[in-house]
Order: structure tokens, then C-alpha cells, then sequence
């Protein structure tokens, strides 16, 4: 079998290694280890497995923010992470730039909500519960009795729709002057807004923003300091049942992505219920997963694509299929593509082909919307 000349950055080995399609293992510290595949696809693979015992693993949003981007080797230098993958899809563009575009929770702020049945994996902060499945979530307000299901949490208001605001997504709710805007604070309605969009967010509330369409039924019901009760449910979506609810409620973080590649250590052929396109499926990119091991351990997988020559990507099943190779009982594929970056003591590992830097005619690391960092474990 030929073999390939890898050169791996100073900080990491020091020296150069010759890996064959199977790698080599290396443990980076206690608890965590790094292994570079090259196989004849051609295809570059990066593999990070941890001991979560060892360490704290969490979801990090870019600039502490609700919307805005920031590129994994940033956040994962601003939290002094030993390491960190990118995490779940978002909007490229617009006044939303880095809007996540799935599920995200980070302790008890809640980012984003899910509009389709899609994957996602939950975790508790001592790392001793995770839970994979696809879900559906909502959010509703109760106020004096009456309860309001919103349209969606911290997105664009569309007309007609009520969409909940937190003050997890930004310092306003960047609404238009149509329809209203309940201002809640300290759990009680403090002001009601009429055609004025964009109201600023309360640290401790939230803001239930209304299209014009429903604007007099709200003026006419409710008023200043009526008690106000925000919930938020998740609904897996397994059939047969998978998870519970109740498990979710229990999760600190929960990052969304797309699709389910291993359940219960059976490999998934049909991705047909989440709901995504053909191609994003059957064609070769540049992927990002995240996995568990019999034995508990995480598994990280960043493979490069768009490198003819050196690497072409993954279809969607052979990701499953490798992941199964991997020994993983539960795997999530994440956001890839331009994305998909592995971050190592603050170097960027792999090869991102993320945005165009068109000053200097090549491809850059993406900024993204979350990353999933590999933390030292304070002491409790």
C-alpha cells in the first residue's frame, strides 16, 4: 500500500509521520486523541475521540451573541479550549447573518428552535447523559390565563406570525413598526409597544412581537403587568420512540444538525424524514460529525472536500458507514461544507474551504455561528 507524506504542525508532533489509510493514533493529552486517514478516494479525515470524564464539553455561540458569525479558531481561543469543531447550520447574509438554523441551547438560554424534524444531540453538563434523536420543538407564552403559541423563537417575523424574542438573540428584535411588540420584564408585561418595531430586549425577559394581523385582539386582552409564563417543549420525533421529552428537559446543551447517521448502532440508509435535499445527501462534501463509542467516548469527525486530488468529501451514507467503522453507537452529522473546521491547542488542523479571501485568491476559514469546544474540567 502506498504510503503518504503528512506534515503535522509543529506545535502537535514536532516531526513528520507517513500514514497509510488506517492512520495513526496519537494521544494529544490524557483523555484525548488525534488520528489523520488518508484514504485512495481520495479523502483527508480527521478524527478526535475524548473522554468526556477528563474534560467539559460545550456549545459556544460566536460573539457571545444571538446572530453573527465568528470562525472556530476565534472561540475556540477566547475559551482556551484544548479543542473545538464547528457546530450546527445557520444563515449566510442579511441583517441574520449566523442565525442558527436548527436547535441550539447553551444552559438556560434558548438560541433557536427547529422548523423541520431534524437531528440533534443533548447533553447535561457533567457530561453523564447524551441523547441523539430527531426532534421538533415549540415555544408558548401564557398570559392571564391565555396561551399563545409562538410561531418561532428569535428568527425573522414574517407577516402575520408571532415570534418570541429572548434576550439571547440580540439587543433588539429588529422587527418592522407593524403589528406589536410585548415587552415582558421580571415575568409581567412592562410595556406594550404599537407600530413600533425593533423594541430593545430585556436582559431579564423577553419581547412576543405580533404581526398586524392580530394587533387589536392583543391591545383590547392584555395590559401592563399581567403575569406572563414562557415554555418551551420539546418533541421527539423517533417512530418508534426513541426519546421522551422528559429526557430532553433535562439536557444543559442541545446542538442541532442533519441527519441521524447511527442509532442504537444501526447504520440509517433512509434520511428521507428530515427533510433535506437530495444533493446535500448524495454528493461528495466536506463533512463534520459527532459520535459515541460502546464505551462512552466522544468521536469528532471533520472530513475535507473540494481538494482534487487530496480530497473529495463524503457522501452522506459513507459518513454513516464510517462512523459505523468508527465503533460509534449514535452518530449526528453537523454542519459541513465550507464549515467544517477541527481546531487542535488553537491551530486549525484540516483544510477549510470556507469564504473567499479575494485579495488573496484562495479559501479561508469560514466564521460560523456555534462550535462545540473541548474544555479543561473545572474542579466542582
Amino acid at each position: 500500500m502506498n504510503k503518504i507524506l503528512l506534515k503535522l504542525p509543529c506545535f502537535f508532533f514536532c516531526v513528520c509521520f507517513f500514514f497509510s489509510i488506517f492512520g495513526v493514533e496519537k494521544e494529544v493529552r490524557q483523555g484525548l486523541s488525534y488520528e489523520h486517514i488518508l484514504t485512495d478516494v481520495p479523502q483527508s479525515i480527521h478524527i478526535l475521540k475524548v473522554d468526556a470524564s477528563y474534560f467539559e464539553i460545550m456549545p459556544s455561540r460566536a460573539l457571545d451573541d444571538g446572530i453573527g458569525r465568528e470562525t472556530v479558531s476565534s472561540l475556540s481561543s477566547r475559551h482556551q479550549a484544548i479543542a473545538a469543531i464547528n457546530g450546527g447550520f445557520f444563515q449566510i447574509g442579511g441583517n441574520f447573518d449566523g442565525l442558527p438554523g436548527g436547535i441550539l441551547k447553551i444552559r438556560e438560554q434558548w438560541f433557536s428552535l427547529p422548523y423541520k424534524p431534524r437531528g440533534a444531540i443533548g447533553w447535561t453538563k457533567n457530561n453523564h447523559f447524551v441523547l441523539i434523536d430527531q426532534l421538533l420543538a415549540s415555544c408558548s407564552v401564557a398570559i392571564k390565563g391565555s396561551t399563545i403559541q409562538a410561531d418561532g423563537l428569535n428568527r425573522q417575523r414574517k407577516k402575520g406570525e408571532k415570534i418570541l424574542y429572548t434576550s439571547a438573540f440580540h439587543r433588539t428584535t429588529l422587527t418592522n413598526p407593524e403589528g406589536i411588540e410585548l415587552v415582558v420584564e421580571n415575568n409581567k408585561i412592562d410595556k406594550i409597544c404599537s407600530h413600533r418595531g425593533s423594541n430593545s430586549i430585556p436582559i431579564k425577559g423577553v419581547i412576543l412581537s405580533i404581526g398586524e394581523t392580530e394587533e387589536n385582539f392583543f391591545i383590547s386582552t392584555f395590559s401592563k403587568d399581567d403575569p406572563v409564563e414562557v415554555s418551551f417543549n420539546i418533541l421527539p420525533q423517533s417512530s418508534p420512540c426513541y426519546t421522551s421529552s422528559a429526557d430532553w428537559e433535562k439536557m444543559d446543551y442541545i446542538v442541532g444538525g442533519t441527519p441521524i447517521l447511527i442509532r442504537n448502532g444501526k447504520i440509517i440508509s433512509d434520511f428521507s424524514s428530515e427533510k433535506t435535499l437530495e444533493t446535500f445527501l448524495t454528493n461528495r462534501h466536506s463533512r463534520t460529525s459527532i459520535g459515541l463509542l460502546k464505551d462512552k467516548r466522544w468521536v469528532f469527525v471533520v472530513v475535507d472536500g473540494k481538494q482534487p486530488g487530496m480530497s473529495e468529501g463524503m457522501t452522506m451514507n459513507e459518513l454513516a458507514q464510517f462512523m459505523a467503522k468508527l465503533g460509534c453507537v449514535e452518530a449526528l452529522n453537523l454542519d459541513g461544507g465550507g464549515s467544517s473546521t477541527l481546531v487542535i491547542n488553537k491551530a486549525v488542523i484540516n483544510q477549510p474551504r470556507g469564504d473567499e479571501d479575494e485579495g488573496e485568491g484562495k479559501s479561508i476559514e469560514r466564521r460560523v455561528s456555534d462550535a462545540i469546544l473541548i474544555l479543561e474540567r473545572k474542579a466542582d
